[in-house]
């Protein structure tokens, strides 16, 4: 299949990954109980969120995927996917410049299910 203006029907697909990028990265936002400035970037389908530590962001996270899920089922039939992980840092190393190879970062991966 030959598309006659294939410029155009990528930016359409680009613009509904931006704003479907949008809208989950808003879903995440409200399950942390933050607003829009904790969001660092957000571009491409994909969007970096700066929020606390605790054993509530979890449980706020795994909504969030849940919930994200959801959508894709009802709305996609699991066409699209949604893959999600965070990574926690210790802010005293932050803020006393440690060098940056010396911060460790713990990378939480959560479970993708496919059904």
């Amino acid at each position: 299949m030959v598309y006659k203006h294939p410029a155009k029907i990528l930016r359409g697909r680009s613009a509904f990954i931006q704003i479907l990028g949008r809208q989950f990265s808003t879903i995440f936002l409200e399950e942390l109980g933050l607003t829009d400035c904790s969001l660092i970037m957000q571009a491409g389908g994909k969007f970096y969120i700066l929020a606390h530590d605790g054993p509530e962001v979890d449980d706020a996270v795994n909504r969030a995927t849940e919930k994200i899920e959801e959508y894709l089922i009802n709305n996609f039939d699991m066409r699209l996917k949604f893959a999600s992980s965070y990574a926690t840092f210790n802010y005293n190393d932050l803020i006393n410049k440690k060098e940056r190879r010396k911060i460790k970062i713990k990378r939480k991966r959560l479970p993708l299910e496919i059904l």
